[in-house]
């Protein structure tokens, strides 16, 4: 039996992070669910990076 299409894919994920980076968010968490929601948590203690001067880390 063939599996069904995935709800989300990895380059879904990648581009939900590179997106909240760009917006200046530090991440904390990110989380899928199995309906395929995408949750990213900032991180608590934190410091915002200006986003000029960040480069996104390699996924």
């Amino acid at each position: 039996m063939a599996r069904p299409p995935a709800p989300i894919t990895q380059a879904d994920v990648q581009r939900a992070i590179r997106g909240a980076m760009k917006a200046g968010l530090v991440i904390g968490t990110v989380e899928v669910t199995s309906d395929g929601t995408v949750r990213i948590t900032a991180a608590q203690d934190a410091v915002q990076v200006p986003v000029e001067n960040s480069a996104p880390p390699r996924l």
